[in-house]
């Protein structure tokens, strides 16, 4: 299996794994730093990072812990995929109960569980060569495998830095999920790292046959993976709010897509900086390709200028189905199987359950 058993080392407020476990992850000893605490308080990146392309550090940060847990009571995060929580004193004076989740609203749900997995793994991976734990993907079913993925040899800090803040976000939606999720949620599918990103490059004419991309290569690659995910995660979201019942899971969505959304507007932006909008386009027009909608946009617009975000014409993000977002991670339409979920999502029936 290519994940590690046990805690996952983003978790632990200091420290790493020792012996055969410290092995695996190939960070130096200072980007292991930035891993197990995050920045926290005013930011201390310095802006003239992203505006002029410097490489600076805060000699200072302030700080804060990688999960975000906070308050956990019974009406914490209640009832991600719908799990009823009602209180003694709720029981007892007559309130009524929250009502029952309803089918589409659980299925729903498990395609967003799905892109978490997915997403929580590349980043993963990407930070500290490993990815989530066999806590972290057990649930009904069998948990799947990962294969590919290894630690990106990250050159400059503020890419590191964001990929390491994005990482432990990933990280905790995962574990929200199946902490609130009715009967832990669907356990991870198998999710392909490897073969999948070159067959996705061909086709949006990153390379050509016989050549392979790997977005664990270098910092330039991570970006353009990374940017193929994002969009596809706030995409998703967005049909997912409007299309769920269950006023609580609606909540959880709309903050879900506000954290989703700034990471992929973080990416466009680094991308855009280096020099990465051509690339990010082609892709943009594959997602839109195989979502069968003109509903993707890249970087650049047509006169060169950037483009801040994948919007449609009321200047609004773009939603897609749960079919034509299954069309895109399987990058191939009308397919139940394939691409990054080389066996399928998470359960097996989901994309016939979503129509």
């Amino acid at each position: 299996m290519s994940r590690m058993m046990g805690d996952h080392p983003l978790q632990r407020r200091s420290g790493f794994p020792t012996g055969a476990a410290s092995g695996r992850i190939r960070q130096s000893t200072k980007s292991r730093g930035m891993l197990d605490i995050r920045m926290t308080g005013n930011q201390t990146v310095d802006e003239q990072v992203v505006l002029n392309g410097a490489d600076t550090r805060s000699t200072n940060p302030g700080r804060r812990h990688i999960m975000r847990f906070g308050s956990r009571g019974a009406a914490g995060l209640a009832a991600l995929a719908g799990l009823k929580i009602a209180d003694a004193t709720a029981a007892a004076s007559g309130t009524p109960q929250t009502p029952a989740i309803t089918t589409n609203d659980y299925y729903s749900l498990a395609l967003i569980q799905n892109i978490q997995y997915l997403e929580a793994t590349y980043y993963l991976y990407a930070v500290t060569g490993q990815g989530l734990s066999a806590a972290d993907t057990a649930g009904i079913g069998t948990p799947g495998t990962v294969t590919g993925g290894s630690a990106v040899p990250f050159q400059t800090s503020i890419i590191q830095q964001y990929a390491s803040d994005i990482a432990a976000d990933e990280l905790t939606h995962v574990r929200n999920i199946h902490a609130e999720s009715i009967l832990n949620g669907f356990a991870m599918p198998d999710i392909d790292m490897q073969t999948a990103w070159t067959t996705m490059a061909i086709a949006a004419g990153l390379i050509v046959p016989g050549q392979i991309f790997n977005p664990f290569a270098d910092e330039t690659s991570f970006l353009l993976g990374a940017f193929f995910l994002e969009d596809i995660a706030t995409a998703a979201l967005g049909f997912a709010i409007q299309s769920l019942s269950y006023h609580t899971n609606l909540t959880y969505l709309g903050a879900l897509l506000g954290a989703e959304s700034y990471h992929a507007g973080t990416i466009r932006t680094l991308l855009a900086k280096i020099g990465g909008g051509a690339a990010a386009n082609k892709i943009a027009v594959l997602r839109a390709s195989l979502s069968g909608a003109n509903d993707d946009s890249g970087i650049l617009q047509p006169n060169g200028d950037v483009n801040i975000g994948p919007f449609g014409s009321q200047a609004l993000l773009f939603r897609r189905s749960y079919a034509q977002t299954l069309n895109i991670l399987f990058l191939s339409s009308g397919a139940t199987a394939g691409g990054f979920f080389p066996n399928g999502v998470s359960p097996a029936f989901l994309p016939m359950a979503l129509g």
